[in-house]
Parts: C-alpha cells; structure tokens; sequence
C-alpha cells in the first residue's frame, strides 16, 4: 500500500511541477508582451464591401501602332494574333449621384497585343500594337463619411517600377469631419503606418 502512496504522491509532484512551469512560462510571457508593445498598435485592415467578377472578350477593339508597324501591316497579306498581355490598369472611383454608398468604379484597360504579319513568302514578322478596352461597374462602398489618404504614390517612379510593390512604409490617414451643435467641424485624424 505504501509502493502505490508513493507512487501517487510522485503522480502528483510532478502534475505540480508541470503547472508550475506553465504559471511561470505565462508569467514570463505577460512580462514580455507587455515590455515590448507598450505604445497602441493600429492595424489597417482593407474592408471589402462589395465585389463582382466579370469575364469579357475583346472584339472588334482598335489597334495603335507606331508608324514603321503600321506600314509593316499595311504591306501584309495576313494577319494573325499572336498574344495579348495587360499593360497597365487605369481606374477611377466616383459616388454615384442620389445613392448613399454606392460608386462608379471606371476601369481602363491597357492592353499590348502582339502579331504574326505575313508580308510575302518569308518568315511572319512579329509586331506589337495597342489597344484599350473600357469598364463600368457600380458596387456598394459604405455610407460612413470616413475620408483615408493613403501614400502610395512615388512620383521617382516610372511606369514599369510602379507595377511592383516596394518597401516603403505606407502611411494611411483617416479623417472624420464631425459637425459640432455650433456648427463648427473638428477633424479627427488617425495616423497608421
């Protein structure tokens, strides 16, 4: 009977032992947290309101080339379409008039299409042109009267480092105009980074 008291009694030992190294992990744990992030950290997190997904074909779109293309095609006997690639996407966000929180997203697509151009018996010489296409779509954004200016414009960049993300921080800035009972507006602004 004794073998089994023990036995137990070490069971329970080491049960306490365990929690006592868990206790003192947390401890430890609340400790440093609170050492470490002792300023309030604001996190910026995108809200999606609304979405859609559309699926469209372009046809019949105007081709742009340079001068010597154009007169490469002018002289061809066939033409065929060789690939098509998204350049650069243009869009532009306006409310939509008499509907609280609905906006008119336009979008412009920049689009570089590449040809096969058969002049003669040879080899197809290979000609790059462009073209655009156009999109409206109207999607719910919100009614709140929350304004956000974010920094993600470097105006040192050109067109092709743009399409990349870089390392710099970006600085979000939300403003609330509230209309005080003396008809005076306080702004609030929230800085993020």
């Amino acid at each position: 009977m004794s073998d089994c008291c023990e036995k137990a009694q070490e069971r329970i030992a080491d049960r306490n032992a365990v929690c006592a190294d868990l206790c003192e992990e947390q401890s430890e744990r609340e400790a440093r947290r609170s050492t470490e992030f002792r300023d309030p950290i604001c996190i910026h997190t995108d809200k999606i309101y609304d979405s859609c997904r559309d699926r469209d074909c372009v046809r019949d779109s105007r081709v742009y080339f340079t001068a010597a293309a154009q007169d490469i095609i002018n002289n061809a006997i066939n033409v065929k379409v060789k690939s098509a690639e998204i350049i650069w996407v243009y869009s532009s966000v306006e409310p939509v008039p008499f509907n609280r929180g609905f906006f008119s997203v336009d979008i412009k697509y920049f689009i570089r299409v590449n040809f096969d151009v058969f002049v003669g018996v040879s080899n197809p010489i290979e000609v790059s042109g462009l073209t655009t296409f156009d999109k409206k779509v109207i999607l719910f954004g919100s009614e709140g009267n929350a304004k956000i200016f974010q920094s993600n414009f470097d105006p040192d960049a050109n067109v092709s480092k743009m399409w990349s993300k870089n390392n710099l921080p970006k600085a979000i800035i939300e403003t609330v105009d509230n209309k005080m009972r003396t008809n005076k507006y306080r702004i609030q602004a929230v800085y993020k980074k």
